[in-house]
């Protein structure tokens, strides 16, 4: 019976230790991905909900439905990065806890800055934070979900479906956690770091079978 790759972690949770990290790395490639959640607590969004059943301005009303119907993927004035992810190998991974504005500034700063070429998967919503927050995009990146794409390239949507959890389950079987992880409360969670860490190996593994791929094509 196939066995999925055991992936194992470490979770970071300092601006001294992910400086150490980010400094020493001496890798040509870094399969990357970030966590969001939204901003509401609970509290906040039962206050908010209160509120509705009041007389409220228009415009009052309308903000309040918006920040209740947002979802982790929404404009950052709804929701926060909450980790991000690292691995430049199939089987390990970094998870940056994403615990203040400075551990934050860091990991955005660098992404921008480091020539070592980054791998994403699906890099839209990822990079639309990274410009948010920097006004930049990375220098060296390649996204494996427009590579997948552009290899499967069929008219039926269905085969040819770019999602890490369907390209990557041969190699991890199922990973994927419930929505309800992803929230401030269970920002330390060893479900959901594990979760994290497996999203970027994944992604480094699919960008290797690719290339792989790419070179039996042209030998």
């Amino acid at each position: 019976m196939y066995q999925p790759i055991n992936v194992t972690y470490e979770a970071v949770t300092s601006i001294y230790r992910a400086n150490q990290i980010l400094q020493s790395l001496d890798v040509p490639l870094i399969a990357c991905d970030f966590e969001a959640a939204t901003t509401l607590s609970e509290t906040e969004r039962a206050s908010l909900t209160a509120l509705l059943d009041t007389d409220l301005p228009r415009l009052e009303r309308i903000r309040i439905e918006a920040q209740l119907a947002a979802t982790a993927l929404d404009h950052p004035s709804y929701s926060t990065l909450t980790h991000f992810q690292l691995a430049h190998s199939e089987d390990f991974a970094y998870v940056f806890i994403i615990n203040s504005p400075q551990m934050l500034r860091r990991i955005v700063t660098w992404l921008v800055s480091t020539p070592i070429k980054q791998v994403w998967h699906n890099a839209t919503y990822d990079f639309s934070r990274i410009y948010y927050y920097t006004q930049r995009f990375p220098q060296n990146y390649e996204d494996t979900a427009v590579l997948a794409k552009c290899i499967l390239n069929h008219v039926n949507t269905n085969l040819a479906t770019v999602g890490l959890k369907e390209l990557a389950g041969k190699w991890y079987g199922a990973w994927a956690v419930s929505p309800d992880n992803f929230d401030l409360s269970q920002q330390y969670d060893e479900k959901l770091l594990l979760y994290s860490a497996t999203d970027a190996c994944a992604t480094y593994k699919l960008w290797h079978s690719i290339q792989q791929h790419l070179q039996s094509c042209t030998s």
